[in-house]
């Protein structure tokens, strides 16, 4: 798949974390809100005791924080002057909150710094799972003029030291599992991600991450650690831990499916590749869960994969549209080499 155009200069600063290492729901007394710092290149969090105890006037107690409490000389509100934001509807799980006019008239790195600060904050309540953005009670766009979409924590990476001009924007065709665990289904995913970042390693990662919605079904054990990816050629060799010859938890997965699951997405995305290797802590002299050669190299196969495509990050059926913004699942730990660095 070609790179997509636009938001490619400023897209990962809203992403870039100082200090913390992830956002979970909150089960110890307070929140973290995020902010910005002073040089407006980084996201901080400030630790917040609310009176609220839960729902729409949680979520309105934290926006107002957000919105002016936290401004100090090291750190400062995401929220540039003029603009506000309310609540508009909080529904088994998806919160929309909707901004005024002043929401367009925000540079990109401001945006997405927002962006990031707004849903990190909001998803540790637990009543929220995921975040909507309207404008003026309309949908919010993104630089293809399609709907953003829900949002969730997982959405955005924590990453330090790292320029904005950096990074790239990609809309990755991922593979999961359907539920029997027998065949693939397409599901889109908008991510952000460090140019000297192979795709390669990032589609491997996402699909570690695992599926968005609960239409679909893991692939990969969530523990699996991404040793090496190298690409010769058309030829991709993706070396993954020993954790990736377990059975997937709470998934009925086949080895095969996981295997084209891996094939297909790398093939997919990346234009220029046409053949997979996998290994298992460096050695393709494995059978998969006891059952799949993995001495052979892999090409795409069709043959797994259901014409219809299944829940996207939009939470729809894939119709082409470029669903929600950021980068998806658990990358907040960095994929490990074999020499553990």
């Amino acid at each position: 798949m070609k790179k997509m155009a636009g938001f490619a200069a400023a897209v990962f600063l809203g992403l870039m974390l100082t200090g913390c290492q992830g956002t979970q729901k909150a089960e110890q007394s307070g929140y973290k809100v995020f902010c910005r710092n002073a040089e407006a290149t980084a996201l901080r969090e400030v630790q917040y005791e609310p009176e609220a105890e839960g729902g729409e006037k949680l979520v309105e107690e934290l926006l107002s924080a957000m919105e002016g409490t936290f401004n100090r000389n090291d750190y400062q509100s995401v929220f540039p002057e003029g603009l506000t934001a309310a609540v508009s509807t909080l529904k088994d799980g998806r919160l929309t909150i909707d901004f005024n006019d002043a929401y367009k008239q925000m540079d990109d790195t401001r945006e997405v710094l927002l962006r990031a600060a707004v849903v990190q904050t909001m998803t540790q309540i637990t009543d929220v799972r995921e975040v909507v953005f309207t404008v003026a009670g309309e949908a919010l766009l993104n630089s293809e003029n399609q709907a953003v979409g829900p949002m969730h924590a997982s959405s955005f990476i924590n990453s330090e030291g790292d320029s904005i001009n950096a990074y790239q924007y990609e809309a990755l065709p991922l593979y999961f599992g359907s539920r029997n665990g027998t065949s693939l289904t397409k599901q889109m995913r908008n991510v952000h991600y460090a140019s000297d970042d192979s795709l390669e390693k990032l589609v491997v990662e996402q699909l570690i991450a695992g599926p968005a919605g609960s239409k679909l079904t893991a692939v990969v054990p969530s523990d699996t650690v991404v040793r090496e990816i190298r690409t010769e050629g058309d030829l991709c060799t993706v070396n993954l831990s020993s954790e990736f010859n377990q059975a997937v938890a709470g998934s009925s997965v086949t080895p095969e499916v996981t295997v084209y699951a891996i094939v297909n997405s790398i093939c997919e995305s990346c234009e220029d590749i046409t053949k997979v290797q996998i290994q298992v802590e460096g050695s393709s002299d494995v059978l998969l869960r006891d059952t799949l050669d993995l001495s052979q190299v892999f090409s795409c196969n069709s043959s797994f994969i259901r014409e219809k495509d299944g829940e996207n990050d939009t939470g729809s059926s894939d119709n082409g549209a470029v669903p929600s913004v950021g980068v998806d699942p658990n990358l907040t730990k960095e994929a490990q080499t074999e020499s553990g660095t």
